[in-house]
């Protein structure tokens, strides 16, 4: 069982280009709250994280938010660089990597992963029936980064195959629908269309 308290620090992802969006998701006001979707994102962290880093290679788009940035490990290509930044920059152990396009993110799917953290793992990422998995929207140990960064070197942009190389604590669907029934937390958004759907369905299932 890990600490009642464990040192864990968010990485936000907002490095995306949103080309098919057409514009940045990150800014995107969310229907209700009016928040943008990165502050949404943040929020959802800060529920079990001590303190926030924004992986990005445009620091001045987020300079309205009080957190620090830091860009993409030279070289890379994918979310790959962006962990590899986030993890050699926060303070503690654990990072807590959460990409910014998934608008439907439920809190309790992040306190379960944190539940599940164990002192032997390198990594607790969710894993789908179907052998996907979300690494995107998972905890990292600062111990991976020499693994990121030899990949990184190597041309082996696949995250999936960093898990594959650490201790990954693989967790299933079973115990992530207990607190998420339609899964909907990785649900994420690319297009107008996908945004559109999204917030229908939330209206949908709350009527």
């Amino acid at each position: 069982m890990p600490p009642a308290h464990f040192p864990l620090s968010a990485i936000i992802l907002a490095g995306g280009q949103s080309r098919r969006m057409g514009h940045d998701k990150s800014l995107m006001r969310v229907p209700d709250t009016g928040q943008t979707l990165i502050e949404q994102t943040i929020a959802s962290a800060r529920t079990v994280a001590d303190d926030i880093v924004i992986s990005t290679n445009d620091a001045a788009r987020y300079a309205w938010l009080p957190y620090p940035t830091v860009a993409d490990v030279p070289g890379a290509k994918g979310p790959l660089g962006g962990i590899a930044a986030g993890l050699g920059a926060i303070a503690g152990q654990y990072g807590l990597v959460l990409a910014c396009d998934l608008p439907l993110l439920a809190p309790a799917v992040l306190r379960v992963l944190v539940e599940q953290l164990r002192p032997e793992d390198d990594a607790v990422v969710p894993r789908h029936a179907d052998g996907e998995c979300e690494p995107l929207c998972a905890i990292y140990h600062v111990s991976t980064l020499p693994t990121l960064l030899s990949h990184i070197q190597g041309q082996q942009f696949a995250v999936h195959q960093v898990l594959e190389a650490v201790a990954t604590h693989w967790v299933d669907d079973a115990m992530l629908r207990a607190v998420d029934p339609q899964l909907q937390s990785f649900s994420n958004v690319n297009t107008p269309d996908e945004w559109r759907v999204a917030w229908e369905n939330v209206a949908h299932e709350a009527g």
